[in-house]
C-alpha cells in the first residue's frame, strides 16, 4: 500500500555550526520514514545562506513525500 504526506523542510546546523537540511512530517499519513530523524548533509563549504536557499527551493517543489 502506497502512503503519501505534505513535508517541510527546514534548515539547522550541526554543533560545529555545519548547515543540513531535515525533513519533517506536515500531516498526511503515518510514514514510517517519519519514526527516525531524516535530512539531508550538504556539502562541506555550503554555506548557511546557500543551505536556506536549498531549503527554500526543496520546500517550494516538493509537495509531498511517499512510501511504498
Amino acid at each position: 500500500m502506497t502512503k503519501r504526506a505534505p513535508v517541510h523542510f527546514r534548515m539547522t546546523q550541526y554543533a560545529e555550526g555545519k548547515p543540513w537540511i531535515v525533513i519533517e512530517p506536515f500531516g498526511g499519513e503515518d510514514l514510517s520514514v517519519f519514526k527516525k530523524t531524516v535530512g539531508f548533509d550538504l556539502l562541506a563549504g555550503t554555506t548557511v545562506e546557500e543551505a536556506e536557499k536549498i531549503c527554500k527551493f526543496l520546500q517550494d517543489y516538493i509537495e509531498h513525500i511517499t512510501e511504498t
